[in-house]
């Protein structure tokens, strides 16, 4: 018995160190020198089994690896700074979570991980380790981080946790999300430094009105979520994630999918209200997501979000903003990025921002995006500034405003290099500006755009506060009833531009031309 025991051990030992030569601390997070050459001398390994395991004062540890500890929370409570929880193959769940010391029959919570230099990973690559918390004490979240660091949790799959936050409520009135509840059906981070790697969520909630983060829930903490599926979570605010705190706070998501996240309220994928924090999505697919305000993102309180590589496929708000939902100072930059067929029901059929915030698109395609009454790639209002450069849009359209494009109320746009085809409106097949709003148009062509007035663009801006300003650009096949290329009653600046092939039906000769001027006492 012994001897096979031996030899039990010696074929287990080469793969326990193949998998101990993958763990590494998470780049980027310092740590001092002292503390980690303590936790290296102290480093073990603590083994866990769902179904072979059992949880006592002595499971897991590498001595008595025939006898692993049954439960996570077990294990987590034996691991010391440096160790690594090893996880078997099989469904987890069961028995989930830490019980009071006193009462230790009594009803559990979620683990409180506050160990730093920690690593829970599988046992065996590409075997996927299953937590399912339905079955669990708790019902979710897992873990809840609080102020720990380097700590990297690695190819596990975590279902059906549910967050039971409520009190956060938005009001789209305002633009403000107010209340005090911590939510994240999976796992929630505060104050902490973590790495989520190759970790599937799937059927994550937090339920009860004005729940914050289905799967995530992020406070104060930096955590880089690398090569993860988050399918079917759902939340009142923030489908996927909800951020906030200060400055410090970033989340970073590396080639990652969101596949049906959903909101009732806002941001379907990510709530953001960071106070200057920042939200990273690198080469990132979005699928089917939806939300009344913010299809994928809904972002204010000065946070910032930046999209690079990413694709966004059906993105859906019942109210405003298909991708983006931006207020109160948040800054928006999307580099290198494809949407296709997204929709709002109101403004902005991918992008909708107001007070005075920042939006800068490079590289970006909008492909069949759409919106119910403006904008139907996007709406800015309220001293926002939009800096479009190298943005292909094709086959847009809103019924009233803004086949593309629509501002108003102080709202800046600058389009450099870019190109509007096939879009239409009632008013503005490409562009409508109204009020105290500026446009800048350098570099680039209308085409093929059409709309009952102003079938490339429509201006209604105030007289004598702001002109229009299109240089070197091309209005090419564009028409309308009135205005084939432009609609306007504001002054028009025109450097060094072509007009092709425009057309208007009126009849009026005054009409005919590529630019109508409305008289001041003329009714629309």
């Amino acid at each position: 018995m012994v001897a096979a025991r031996q030899k039990k051990r010696q074929k287990l030992f080469p793969l326990l160190c193949a998998t101990l030569i993958c763990v590494a601390p998470l780049v980027g997070f310092t740590t001092s020198s002292s503390s980690s050459s303590s936790s290296l001398v102290a480093a073990k390994g603590i083994y866990v089994n769902p179904s072979q395991g059992e949880d006592t004062d002595t499971c897991g540890e590498r001595k008595d690896v025939n006898l692993p500890c049954r439960t996570l929370g077990q294990a987590y409570l034996r691991a010391e700074e440096g160790d690594t929880i090893f996880l078997a193959p099989g469904v987890y769940g069961k028995d989930e979570g830490a019980r009071s010391s006193s009462d230790s029959s009594g009803p559990s919570h979620p683990v409180v991980f506050n160990k730093s230099h920690v690593y829970v990973v599988p046992l065996i690559p590409n075997q996927r380790p299953v937590i399912d918390l339905a079955l669990s004490h708790t019902g979710g979240p897992l873990f809840d981080f609080r102020n720990c660091s380097q700590v990297t949790l690695r190819g596990v799959a975590i279902r059906n946790g549910n967050g039971h936050g409520s009190g956060k409520q938005f009001l789209a009135a305002s633009g403000t999300a107010q209340g005090a509840q911590q939510g994240g059906g999976c796992l929630r981070f505060v104050n902490s430094e973590v790495h989520v790697e190759d970790v599937e969520f799937s059927g994550c909630r937090t339920s009860g009105s004005g729940g914050r983060g289905g799967a995530v829930y992020i406070q104060d903490s930096r955590v880089i979520f690398s090569r993860c599926v988050f399918r079917n979570n759902t939340a009142d605010l923030g489908g996927v994630v909800f951020a906030e705190g200060n400055a410090w706070t970033m989340a970073n998501f590396e080639n990652s999918l969101f596949i049906h996240s959903r909101a009732a309220v806002a941001g379907g994928v990510a709530s953001a209200h960071t106070q200057g924090g920042q939200l990273t999505w690198d080469n990132c697919t979005f699928q089917h997501s939806a939300a009344a305000f913010g299809g994928v993102v809904e972002t204010g309180d000065v946070s910032v979000n930046l999209f690079s590589r990413s694709q966004f496929e059906n993105s859906i708000a019942t109210n405003a903003g298909g991708i983006v939902y931006g207020y109160w100072s948040s800054h928006t930059l999307l580099q290198n990025c494809t949407a296709l067929r997204s929709h709002a029901a109101v403004f902005g059929g991918s992008l909708f921002c107001r007070n005075r915030c920042r939006l800068h698109l490079s590289g970006v395609s909008f492909q069949n995006s759409t919106s119910g009454r403006g904008g139907g790639v996007m709406s800015i209002h309220e001293d926002t500034h939009a800096l479009l450069s190298s943005v292909a849009v094709r086959d847009a359209g809103a019924q009233e405003r803004g086949g593309a494009i629509e501002t108003g109320g102080g709202a800046n746009l600058t389009l450099f290099g870019g190109h509007i085809q096939r879009s239409s409106a009632s008013r503005g097949g490409a562009i409508f500006a109204t009020g105290d709003s500026s446009v800048e148009v350098r570099f680039s062509s209308i085409a093929n755009c059409r709309a009952e007035l102003g079938g490339g663009v429509f201006l209604n801006t105030t007289r004598g506060k702001r002109s229009s300003l299109f240089g070197q650009a091309t209005f090419l096949r564009n028409s309308a009833w009135r205005g084939s290329a432009i609609y306007s009653s504001a002054p028009v600046r025109l450097e060094n531009v072509s007009f092709v092939e425009n057309q208007a039906q009126d009849g009026d000769l005054a009409a005919r031309g590529t630019i109508y001027l409305k008289e001041e006492e003329e009714e629309e």
